[in-house]
């Protein structure tokens, strides 16, 4: 029945916790990235939501984290995004427009 899952946390081991300790060690090294090279972005973006009372502010790593899935999403879809045809530019645009304006 093993054979039957989508993926084996084990590998070779008798448990998990080798994939655990990678898993936390990679994880950790990602945070670190974060917090230098994009220390300032995250800073800015903390203070402009704070001045423009956007929304009550989250935790650092919850911007944190926001902005390495914007960078993923971003490069995953740019190219697509980018060739885009215009019913769904527009479509997008309206979802926008009435997420902004919360008339949904």
């Amino acid at each position: 029945m093993e054979n039957c899952i989508t993926y084996f946390l084990r590998d070779e081991s008798k448990n998990s916790n080798e994939y655990y300790r990678c898993i936390s060690n990679f994880s950790n090294e990602v945070i670190e990235k974060i917090e230098i090279e994009a220390n300032n972005i995250i800073e800015n973006f903390i203070n402009f939501i704070k001045n423009n009372s956007i929304e009550e502010l989250r935790s650092r790593e919850e911007y944190e984290l926001e902005f390495l899935i914007i960078g993923v999403l971003w490069k995953t879809y740019i190219a697509k995004a980018l060739n885009a045809d215009r019913l769904s530019l527009n479509l997008l645009k309206l979802l926008f427009n009435l997420r902004t304006n919360r008339n949904f």
